[in-house]
């Protein structure tokens, strides 16, 4: 006689990796056993429409409710170089499109239009990541272009905060679309805004917190365009910044993200 509550992201990376027919079988399972929950939540408009094209579950047993970032924000000191950087906050990966990143930083060094910009990495990668990092580190040295780039060891920390506060704007340009993407609302906290491709549930978080641009189509050039176009005003990223970080104090925070979750499950008892 309990109601049944279940919380959807990024389900459909695990499901479609299968090879047929498991993958289609997983998704019929899942529309099959949909019948016995009474409510799905979605962290974005963008899952919630993968999961009704995978499922066929109907809209209306699924809520959207914004993932939140608890409000405690680090103290972010001055930068700690004079020089433009732009950052990478997430897994080494391909999946998570550092050589993209990589790509637009050379295609904007060899242009000379911000001949000092430095590129800062911040993020883990496991042993299966290890021969693409060397491959991007290898590209950068042959281009000459690896003498304004650093890597942070951590994503926490005494090395979070340094890695933020070093940099101008931040930029994971994934090639999986996202369900969400929680880096995006850290970045949004400590004031930097981000620079997203306009794909999966990043133009919705862009657009609720106005911490940053969505860009398309997405491509190294028109990344690399943006970064230029953006780092060169300098009003429009502290307006930016600012209302980043206002918004996960409230839409994008933990206290409106619990109101949303409690509303779904008193709106769930009341049928």
């Amino acid at each position: 006689g309990c109601s049944l509550v279940c919380s959807l992201q990024n389900e459909d990376e695990w499901v479609d990796e299968m090879a047929e027919p498991y993958r289609t079988e997983a998704w019929r399972l899942i529309r099959e056993g949909s019948e016995q929950v009474d409510l799905f939540m979605s962290p974005s408009e963008y899952f919630k429409d993968v999961i009704i094209e995978r499922t066929g579950i109907s809209k209306e047993k699924i809520k959207v409710v914004l993932s939140g970032l608890e409000d405690d924000p680090f103290i972010v000191p001055g930068k700690l170089n004079p020089e433009p950087a732009i950052g990478y906050y997430s897994r080494l990966s391909y999946q998570n499109g550092l050589d993209k990143l990589i790509d637009a930083y050379i295609l904007l060094r060899e242009s000379k239009i911000i001949p000092s910009l430095q590129l800062h990495l911040c993020g883990g990668y496991t042993s299966d990541n290890k021969s693409f990092i060397k491959e991007q580190l290898k590209k950068l040295k042959q281009s000459g272009y690896d003498d304004r780039v650093k890597i942070y060891s951590s994503f926490s920390g005494k090395s979070k905060q340094e890695f933020f506060s070093s940099i101008d704007l931040m930029s994971v340009p994934v090639r999986k679309y996202d369900a969400y993407g929680l880096y995006l609302l850290s970045s949004f906290e400590a004031g930097v805004p981000v620079i997203q491709p306009a794909t999966g549930a990043f133009p919705e978080i862009v657009k609720a917190g106005g911490g940053g641009i969505v860009y398309s189509p997405d491509t190294v050039e028109k990344l690399s365009a943006t970064i230029s176009e953006t780092m060169s005003n300098r009003e429009k990223i502290r307006e930016m910044s600012n209302a980043g970080q206002s918004s996960v104090k409230s839409v994008l925070g933990t206290d409106r993200m619990a109101a949303d979750i409690i509303s779904a499950y008193e709106d769930v008892l009341s049928k």
